[in-house]
């Protein structure tokens, strides 16, 4: 019984461990009182379309939209990256997240690496990255209001 319980420990103190070391999502958060969610929906989906993203998942009578970029492959560090927008409407209120998704496979062509990187105002230089620059501001005008940020 004492082995178990240690055990138990045991995995629960690891599990701890590598939640701990999950990358935590910053979410974009701003009210759109004044739009319907076909409306949000159709002007989000033209933000990230501008930047060169695809659609990968559109519901409008729910309020969801995904959109990336075409996987890019790097020679030299033999990982591939994607840029993606998630946005949900709940409510009168957007939540979006924006991020990095980086991959390394093996010869087989199974992932043998990924990492998530989630980014806000203060991890983008403004002058660079307008994927992120160019729908954020977007979505302020679309919205009105200011967006603020939440670490989940």
């Amino acid at each position: 019984m004492a082995n178990l319980i240690r055990n138990s420990a045991a995995v629960l103190g690891l599990a701890a461990l590598f939640a701990a070391c999950a990358p935590r999502p910053i979410q974009l958060t701003t009210p759109c009182p004044s739009k319907s969610t076909k409306e949000i929906v159709a002007a989000l989906s033209a933000l990230v379309m501008a930047e060169g993203m695809q659609l990968t998942l559109v519901n409008d009578n729910i309020g969801i939209l995904q959109a990336s970029t075409a996987e890019s492959h790097s020679i030299w560090t033999g990982t591939s990256s994607t840029l993606q927008w998630i946005f949900t409407i709940k409510g009168d209120t957007v939540l979006a997240y924006a991020k990095a998704i980086d991959q390394s496979r093996n010869a087989f062509g199974a992932v043998t690496y990924t990492n998530e990187t989630y980014y806000s105002d203060s991890k983008l230089h403004p002058n660079s990255n307008a994927w992120y620059w160019n729908v954020r501001r977007g979505l302020e005008t679309l919205c009105g209001g200011k967006v603020e940020f939440v670490q989940k």
